[in-house]
């Protein structure tokens, strides 16, 4: 492809399905900037075809308009005078009317070409959340079961039952792009009783949010804040000797639903990072963040620092997360 050179003008449905399959290309190699790029050249071709086709119909409808304007005039001067008004009121009602038809013709092209583009957009948007939720399941379950298979002979029946519950809950909530507030809570609840026993007996975890109800109402990408406590545990915490702390706080203004984690670890520091690390879960919420911003004014925000004690040193790691409320999964389906 890039040794190509084409020097003739080619026919312009050889050049739709040459981009078509340069489309299927670029999205199977996972280059979907390029393939998005290649859809609006395509479209944009395709209005323009549209467009000159339109144009030279109305410049040969509006060329015979005007000579059998100029028979008609030449008509009326020969008639007597009432003729001649009648005739002139005919006229002034087809202009009328082929001025009406002509503006009706321009704004359904104009709302039918915007609506394609806008549908084949947002299923490119799918596309790229629904991957991004694909990638983050088998890497979660893989993980816990992993840890709670090392244990089996040390664990009873209710934390089996436990894990059975977060294994379904996460298949579940997988297959969504938001889930409430309170949904996402009991889901992290889960997946911390699971994870209690690979961190130790010195582990404090607790949740500060407002009450059921008004959880119930707030909507929030799917296991979001589950990804943030994992990272957590896996970076942080469980590198850590002596105590270990986590705590999850949520605060909501009429406007806006801000969510923190924060844990008392080794603290967020890219130049030490773990190479064993597949760097999934952070992958995963950045991706899907950039996606849903890139078409609402009102943006999610993600921001992680570190925290230092008295001392002046690292004491931990704390990562927020800015939603706005009124986020709901119809957002990404009805346009």
């Amino acid at each position: 492809m890039a040794n190509e050179k084409i020097n003739t003008l080619l026919d312009f449905n050889l050049v739709n399905i040459r981009q078509k399959y340069l489309r299927e290309y670029y999205a199977k190699t996972g280059n979907y900037k390029k393939a998005y790029e290649n859809l609006l050249g395509s479209i944009a071709r395709n209005d323009s075809l549209k467009h000159n086709t339109v144009n030279m119909r109305t410049s040969e409808i509006m060329m015979r308009y005007t000579q059998d304007t100029l028979q008609l005039h030449h008509k009326i001067a020969l008639q007597e005078k009432d003729a001649d008004i009648r005739k002139a009121q005919w006229s002034f009602y087809g202009v009328v009317l082929l001025a009406v038809v002509l503006v009706l013709l321009f704004l359904y092209l104009f709302t039918y070409m915007r609506k394609r583009r806008l549908q084949t957009h947002m299923q490119l948007m799918q596309l790229k959340l629904a991957n991004a939720r694909s990638r983050i399941s088998p890497h979660f379950i893989f993980n816990v079961l992993n840890n709670s298979i090392s244990k089996t002979d040390k664990q009873d029946a209710s934390e089996l039952m436990t894990l059975a519950k977060l294994i379904r809950a996460n298949l579940k909530m997988s297959g969504k792009y938001y889930v409430s507030l309170k949904e996402e809570l009991g889901f992290v609840d889960y997946y911390i009783s699971v994870e209690r026993s690979c961190i130790g007996d010195d582990f404090d975890f607790s949740i500060d949010a407002p009450a059921d109800d008004v959880l119930q109402n707030i909507m929030v990408p799917s296991m979001f804040i589950q990804i943030l406590v994992e990272n957590a545990i896996k970076h942080g915490l469980k590198r850590r000797v002596g105590h270990k702390a986590l705590k999850v706080c949520v605060c909501a203004d009429s406007t806006r639903c801000n969510i923190t984690v924060t844990d008392n670890g080794a603290g967020f520091d890219i130049r030490h990072s773990d190479p064993n690390s597949t760097g999934t879960g952070l992958k995963v919420i950045r991706s899907s963040i950039n996606i849903i911003n890139r078409d609402n004014k009102r943006k999610i925000r993600l921001g992680i620092r570190n925290v230092t004690g008295t001392d002046g040193k690292v004491a931990g790691c704390e990562v927020s997360l800015s939603l706005p409320l009124g986020l709901k999964e119809s957002d990404h389906s009805k346009h």
